[in-house]
């Protein structure tokens, strides 16, 4: 029942919805009652989903005739794959729980390779999405076969029918047996109805009331839907089973059933409301007057803060600059430590120089127009430093950038003090060069000129677990410095320095998965070849008899 839990966050309610009769009751026009409930559902008061995510674009949803089926498969499929498939089942199902039930999550999370990898424990409901429909098609192929008894397997289709059909008709009939309809801030949902109509507590408790029973007819209405499918699937079986249709007539009219009830789900969160023109989305990015000034400086890949915005949780300034800030699900811990300690009190502009930021974009408190303030202290993509730093550990490497000379010194942690040679790069050379001649995400490319060993300090996130450092196309280690940039020692004369991104996991990974691909079509041939060959025998041994 897809809609169980009340859909997507965000659902509007229409208004032919029962919150909406309490809002006419009260003596809100027809035509004000839209907005109120929009008004209502922004201020997160009547939300139709009451689950306990903080949002959500919808539930798991794996059909009803594929439920069924997997059910029947449970007391139809012979082969014992089937408890392997059913084990998996429960077992996946049961860590999409996560907090609420610890001891299996927290096993898996501490001890398990990787499985800690995961943004959200319910992505594990994947490989459930998987087994369920494998045993559905096992269970179609079981029947479709012939080789049970007749009447034994439309007991057992009787049963599955019972077992599925009997959950959707109690929640058709009695759905407050199973679940509340009240989202676990109920209380504090109702002080805010309370509050929202002038501490008038009856309307408050009509509202909530009216939302519970939009929510339950919301439950009701999928069960019934669900249920009609799951009888459909039920009467195609049958219909086989007593010889009323052929085996790929009752296929194809599964798959068809199965294809409509799918597709008018996902229909409902992919639909023509999610897709807008170009010219619409072209719309939303306007380029202001302080954005045609910026990119009119063809300098190489300097950045730019725009502080108009919520700057480090927006990635809209990103479509016409190299931002400091932008937006990600999953920083960097490093980088998002930097955020925290250098720029939520007071921004540091010696983070700004070694982060490159060219350019500032401000408002004005009066008018709210936008200012550039251009930073003629921006360190560049790529600079020489005189004096290295040594610190013990993290706490000290922050501390250390909270003020201090980018240009001229580099912070780097103690642990990394074997790669940097002070006796042959000890002292500047004053007419050392380096630029960045070529960007791309995964490669950039710096030309250099110096006439001894220096420390060169680049702009650009250190991460280890990927990025390679090449002189001339001779690999070179390089170090973290000032928390989390790239540093190098370079060897004097005139080079080419390239930093690639070649993270050994993926092309392991590709490697693997190829070599799985190739496995599985050969045995696939084989299963194919041998299958004949079992068919070719049998043949044989029937024109034998006939003979």
């Amino acid at each position: 029942m897809p809609n169980a839990y009340g859909g997507e966050s965000g659902k509007r309610l229409d208004k032919d919805s029962k919150v909406a009769t309490a809002l006419i009751n009260k003596g809100i026009p027809e035509a004000q009652v839209e907005g109120a409930l929009q008004q209502l559902q922004g201020m997160g008061l009547v939300n139709t989903y009451w689950g306990s995510k903080p949002f959500t674009s919808g539930p798991y949803y794996f059909g009803a005739i594929i439920c069924f089926l997997f059910v029947v498969g449970l007391f139809v499929v012979r082969d014992r794959i089937k408890w392997w498939i059913a084990g998996a089942t429960l077992l996946t199902v049961f860590l999409s729980f996560g907090k609420n039930l610890p001891f299996l999550s927290d096993l898996f999370f501490n001890y398990f390779p990787l499985y800690n990898k995961f943004r959200a424990v319910e992505s594990i409901l994947a490989v459930t999405q998987f087994l369920i429909p494998v045993l559905a098609i096992l269970t179609v192929k079981e029947i479709t076969e012939g080789k049970h008894d007749t009447n034994t397997l439309l007991k057992q289709v009787k049963y599955s029918f019972y077992i599925t059909g009997g959950i959707l008709l109690l929640l058709i009939v009695i759905p407050g047996l199973f679940l509340s309809f009240k989202t676990p801030n109920n209380e504090a949902v109702l002080q805010g109805l309370a509050q929202v109509t002038g501490g008038d507590q009856g309307f408050a408790n009509a509202i909530a009331n009216g939302l519970i029973d939009d929510r339950t007819s919301l439950t009701r209405t999928d069960a019934l839907r669900s249920l009609a499918f799951v009888c459909i699937g039920a009467v195609l079986l049958w219909a086989f089973i007593k010889r009323k249709i052929s085996a790929q007539l009752t296929i194809i009219l599964i798959a068809l059933t199965t294809l409509i009830d799918m597709w008018t789900v996902d229909k409902r969160y992919l639909n023509n409301d999610k897709f807008v023109d170009e010219a619409t989305i072209n719309r939303s990015f306007q380029k202001r007057e302080v954005d045609d000034l910026i990119l009119r400086d063809t300098s190489p890949d300097y950045r730019v803060l725009d502080l108009t915005i919520n700057t480090f949780a927006d990635a809209t300034a990103s479509y016409f600059h190299k931002t400091v800030g932008g937006y990600h699900a999953a920083k960097l811990k490093r980088f998002q430590e930097v955020l925290d300690r250098q720029f939520n009190n007071a921004i540091n502009e010696d983070v700004l120089d070694m982060l490159n930021t060219k350019y500032v974009i401000t408002a004005d408190e009066k008018n709210q127009s936008q200012r550039i303030q251009n930073r003629s202290t921006a360190c560049g993509n790529a600079w020489f430093v005189s004096n290295i730093l040594y610190v013990k550990n993290a706490e000290e490497e922050m501390a250390g950038i909270n003020s201090f000379n980018p240009r001229k010194e580099a912070i780097v942690d103690e642990r990394f003090k074997w790669l940097i040679d002070l006796k042959k790069a000890g002292t500047p050379d004053p007419n050392a060069t380096i630029k960045l001649t070529d960007y791309h995400p995964d490669h950039l490319t710096y030309e250099y000129s110096c006439g001894k060993d220096m420390i060169a300090v680049f702009s650009e996130v250190w991460y280890d677990k990927g990025w390679t450092a090449y002189v001339d196309k001779e690999e070179i280690p390089h170090f973290r410095a000032d928390y989390i940039l790239r540093a190098a020692q370079l060897p004097g004369g005139n080079h080419k320095l390239e930093f690639i991104f070649k993270p050994a996991s993926y092309y392991t990974g590709e490697n693997i998965s190829l070599a799985a691909s190739i496995l599985l079509i050969g045995g696939l041939g084989f299963a194919g070849y041998k299958e004949r060959e079992r068919k070719g025998k049998g043949k044989g041994k029937e024109q034998k008899k006939k003979g």
